[in-house]
C-alpha cells in the first residue's frame, strides 16, 4: 500500500473554480494562475493563484483498528491555504462588469456563511475563513494595453488526511526469562 492524500490541490482549486463559477456573471471566465504560454482569455476574467499553505494545529492521527486489514494510519493536518484572487476587466468597464465589481462579490460571499454552505454541500473539506481587501492595479497585457486589475486574498482551511501503512502485531509470543539471574 502506498501513501495517499485525501484533498489535492487539484480537487480544492476545481472546487474554488466552481464556487466563483456560481456567483460570477455568465461569461466571466476563471482561470488558473501560473500557467506558461497560457494567452490570456478575453477581459472580464479571474485568476487564481495559490500563495502559502499554513500550519494551523499539530497532526490529529487514528489509526485503523487492529485486526482490519489492511492497516492504515491517518494523519490530518489542518491548514490555511491562502489564494491570490485577481478580477480583470477593461479600463472604464461600461458594457461589461468592472473587476472591482467581480472582487466585491467575491469577497462578500466568500466572507458570509453563503459561502461555508457552499463548500459543505459539496462535501469537500475546505472552509472559507477570510478575506484581505480587494486593491486597484494597472497591468500592461502581452498586446500593451491596459487592463484594470482589482486584486486581493482569499484563506480558506483545508483539512487533508494522509493516509500510510501501518504495522502492527496481533500475536506475540514473548518469552519469559529470569531478570534475577542476568545479574552478574
Amino acid at each position: 500500500m502506498s501513501v495517499t492524500i485525501s484533498l489535492t490541490e487539484v480537487q480544492i482549486f476545481t472546487a474554488l473554480r466552481s464556487f466563483l463559477a456560481s456567483i460570477l456573471p455568465s461569461g466571466v471566465t476563471i482561470i488558473r494562475g501560473q500557467q506558461n504560454q497560457t494567452t490570456l482569455p478575453p477581459t472580464p476574467y479571474v485568476v487564481m493563484t495559490p500563495i502559502t499553505r499554513t500550519r494551523l494545529a499539530t497532526n490529529i492521527d487514528s489509526i485503523t483498528p487492529p485486526g482490519t486489514l489492511p492497516t492504515t494510519q491517518d494523519f490530518l493536518t489542518p491548514i490555511r491555504l491562502d489564494v491570490q484572487i485577481d478580477c480583470y476587466s477593461t479600463p472604464n468597464a461600461v458594457s461589461v462588469i468592472a473587476a472591482s465589481d467581480l472582487a466585491q462579490i467575491v469577497q462578500t460571499l466568500w466572507r458570509d456563511d453563503f459561502g461555508v454552505s457552499y463548500f459543505a454541500g459539496l462535501g469537500i473539506s475546505v472552509t472559507p475563513l477570510y478575506t484581505g481587501e480587494p486593491r486597484a492595479y494597472d497591468f500592461v497585457n502581452d498586446q500593451d494595453q491596459y487592463e484594470y486589475r482589482c486584486g486581493f486574498d482569499i484563506s480558506m482551511e483545508i483539512d487533508p488526511i494522509i493516509t500510510a501503512p501501518q504495522q502492527y502485531a496481533n500475536v506475540l509470543n514473548p518469552a519469559l526469562f529470569s531478570v534475577v539471574d542476568q545479574i552478574p
